[in-house]
């Protein structure tokens, strides 16, 4: 499906970057809390996208996430949610 693409483009376009990228679908918000507590317990810095979040720039944005990889010793998690928001 469309989704599915959609990350295989980006993470297409980020290989040139040498970073590394995974991918992780959960089933349900249960999972999704378990996945980002693990991902804390890491101690990478977890980043929430929320349709009903803060709103940014890109300048603003791309400033974040270099303070975002030096808080988690380059360890990065972004989690989004559904059209109705994070659990």
């Amino acid at each position: 499906p469309w989704l599915e693409g959609g990350v295989e483009m980006y993470e297409t376009r980020l290989k040139p970057s040498n970073l590394q990228v995974e991918t992780t679908w959960h089933k349900d918000n249960s999972a999704l809390i378990k996945g980002v507590d693990m991902d804390r317990s890491k101690n990478h810095c977890v980043v929430c996208l929320d349709p009903n979040g803060l709103q940014t720039t890109s300048e603003v944005f791309c400033d974040k996430l270099y303070e975002w990889l030096e808080d988690g010793g380059s360890r990065l998690s972004f989690i989004i949610g559904g059209a109705e928001g994070l659990p």
